[in-house]
């Protein structure tokens, strides 16, 4: 190696360690996201405040639970990540910065339950980008997906959203059709949609319809069952109907869906299997006219009360789970319905006999 080499690597090495040595510590001390070893929540949770609360199948044993965090860069959490934790009663975790400076306390409860009951009144938000009923899923990270190929002035609202357009509480969900077509990789409509399951973004280019996996455990006693999924909803369809080509479809009208359904088997269910009818027990489907037929109500929200019907009974001792999907165009997964079409749903309920 020659003079002026091991001169312009002393450099190197120099302002290297200078500049490591000179960056400021991390300030923050976040608990940026939550999941657990254990199989009892369907996606990471965001926190959106101090107090993080879950509901869990009354199967699941508290007593040994074992937590895993994500938290800012540089900070420490006590007690540890990944290890067991009693959560019988709630267990208090804190966040301590890099800079040693900060602390911020974080409390979790976890409590067993068996009811489906749903207020939207809590919310997380991802990637600072899109936003959630804490526990559902939608379509939205495909659309932040697609907004990464799209110019700033091309990208995509997120067709589900928090919506403060509600007389019950404080939020509602509201979930609006969108036009697409902005590139060739943009569907020509997307329907906004919500449901219990998660969105797996690498079938987007494979088979989209596999995108949406619906479901969440359901442990069931074997003396009480599904028996109707209710809700209050508001809806308004978009001016004009257009295909998945983008054409416009004579006087055809959009529709909304609002269903829940029963199905067994570990795997999560696709759209194609329900409609199949395969692995499915029971669903409970607003139909058209139980829309025209309910009488308008709160702030121009319905109140429904669907039946779950049984193609068969339950069978014992079989890994059973629960789905409810809604949508602001009924045919939105095959890119048809209007754009403008616009669904809110508020205090929605699967109640059991």
């Amino acid at each position: 190696m020659n003079r002026i080499s091991i001169i312009l690597l002393s450099v190197i090495i120099l302002f290297t360690a200078s500049c490591e040595k000179g960056r400021p510590l991390n300030m923050e001390a976040d608990i940026l996201s939550l999941d657990f070893r254990e199989d009892i929540i369907i996606q990471p949770i965001i926190p959106s405040g101090e107090l993080i609360e879950l509901n869990v199948n009354s199967d699941v044993d508290l007593s040994s639970l074992t937590p895993v965090f994500s938290i800012s860069e540089g900070a420490v959490i006590t007690p540890a990540s990944d290890i067991p934790q009693d959560f019988q009663q709630p267990v208090t975790y804190t966040v301590t910065s890099e800079d040693g400076n900060w602390q911020q306390i974080y409390t979790i409860s976890v409590s067993n339950t068996n009811i489906w009951r749903f207020d939207f009144e809590q919310w997380d938000t991802f990637y600072r980008s899109y936003m959630h009923p804490s526990g559902w899923a939608s379509g939205n990270p495909g659309i932040f997906t697609m907004n990464a190929l799209l110019s700033q002035a091309d990208k995509l609202a997120y067709p589900t959203y928090c919506s403060e357009d509600t007389p019950f509480g404080k939020y509602c969900v509201e979930m609006q059709t969108r036009k697409g077509g902005q590139s060739s990789l943009i569907p020509a409509l997307i329907a906004g949609s919500l449901f219990t399951g998660v969105f797996k973004t690498e079938y987007a280019m494979i088979d989209p319809l596999k995108c949406p996996q619906f479901g969440i455990k359901y442990n069931y006693t074997g003396t009480t069952k599904p028996y109707k999924l209710t809700g209050w909803l508001k809806y308004t369809s978009g001016p004009k109907y257009y295909d998945a080509d983008g054409n416009p479809v004579g006087t055809e009208r959009d529709r909304c869906s609002f269903f829940a359904v029963l199905f067994s088997g570990e795997d999560r269910i696709t759209s194609k299997e329900i409609q199949s009818g395969e692995r499915v027990i029971a669903k409970a489907e607003m139909t058209p006219e139980m829309l025209a037929a309910s009488q308008i109500e709160n702030n121009g929200f319905i109140y429904l009360e669907i039946p779950f019907i049984y193609t068969e009974s339950i069978p014992s001792g079989t890994y059973l789970q629960l789905a409810i999907i809604a949508s602001s165009s009924k045919d939105g997964d095959y890119y048809r319905g209007a754009p403008e079409s616009k669904l809110s749903i508020d205090n929605v309920e699967i109640i059991f006999e």
